[in-house]
């Protein structure tokens, strides 16, 4: 007797048969996307340097973030072995150091919808800075200039953290160049959040040093595969994700640090830098 098959096995087997092929395409995009964004950035010299620690927005417990103040401060601590920044472009092209588009008092002002004489004299609102920084000082936005100046005089490293998405490489250019004119190759890092941006650094200048920011697992494995560094939340910073890094060749940054026990945690993990807002003597 001839067996036949259940209309509810049927629509078992299709939508086995459709899951079947719709993981099969996402693996074939997930590899094709590795494939297409390839890049070698091997950095990683066997952790001979240990663990460095890079301070967040520059001595930003004590000083109103991403000022020269905050810099001053951090270059003169001998627990940061870097200062890190974030840079967004004024509507005339100057580099300023701010993490938001708008860190000034005056919200309605964007740093890139001014120009660098419109924005210099205006007051930053210190409101969201870390709970300790003294606010007796009458904060304004730093240069990038004055930024790499800093870093050069304390002979330190510097991580410059690219803001906003695909700003695109002639916009780059100019920033790239001076920080490599300035600094050298071998004392400076470019990361982003966003690929592309990433990607221009490289169009820029080929054997820059950069990472690719990430608070996702699944993201901080897709890109250590493409051949980038990674600079992961320390949510997701295990010892296995660091070797798989170190195996690869790259390095593996962390961030954000705010107590001790953040940094002892991430120090067994054997990481290359971490990124901090305390500064732990």
């Amino acid at each position: 007797m001839k067996k036949t098959i259940s209309k509810k096995n049927k629509i078992i087997l299709i939508t086995a048969l459709a899951l079947f092929v719709i993981a099969v395409t996402l693996l074939w995009t997930w590899f094709a996307y590795i494939y297409v964004n390839k890049h070698n950035s091997a950095n990683y010299v066997g952790g001979s340097q240990g663990t460095r620690v890079i301070a967040h927005r520059g001595h930003s417990e004590a000083y109103y973030d991403n000022t020269e103040q905050a810099f001053a401060s951090a270059a003169q601590k001998g627990f940061f072995s870097g200062l890190e920044t974030d840079i967004w472009a004024t509507k005339d092209g100057v580099f300023v150091c701010s993490h938001d588009v708008n860190p000034f008092v005056d919200k309605g002002v964007k740093i890139t919808e001014k120009t660098y004489d419109e924005i210099k004299d205006l007051p930053l609102d210190v409101t969201n800075g870390q709970p300790n920084i003294d606010k007796t000082i009458d904060y304004r936005i730093c240069t990038y200039e004055k930024y790499l100046e800093i870093v050069k005089s304390s002979k330190k490293i510097a991580l410059i953290e690219i803001k906003g998405k695909n700003v695109g490489t002639e916009n780059l250019r100019p920033a790239i160049k001076l920080a490599l004119d300035t600094l050298g190759r071998n004392s400076v890092f470019f990361g982003s959040f966003d690929l592309k941006n990433v990607q221009s650094v490289h169009e820029i200048a080929p054997s820059a040093k950069t990472l690719l920011f990430t608070s996702s697992s699944f993201l901080a494995y897709t890109y250590d595969k493409m051949g980038y560094n990674v600079g992961a939340n320390k949510k997701i910073v295990t010892e296995k994700i660091v070797k798989r890094a170190h195996d690869n060749g790259h390095l593996f940054f962390s961030y954000t640090v705010n107590s001790a026990e953040d940094y002892e945690k991430l120090l067994g993990t054997k990481l290359d830098f971490i990124i901090s807002n305390v500064c732990i003597d």
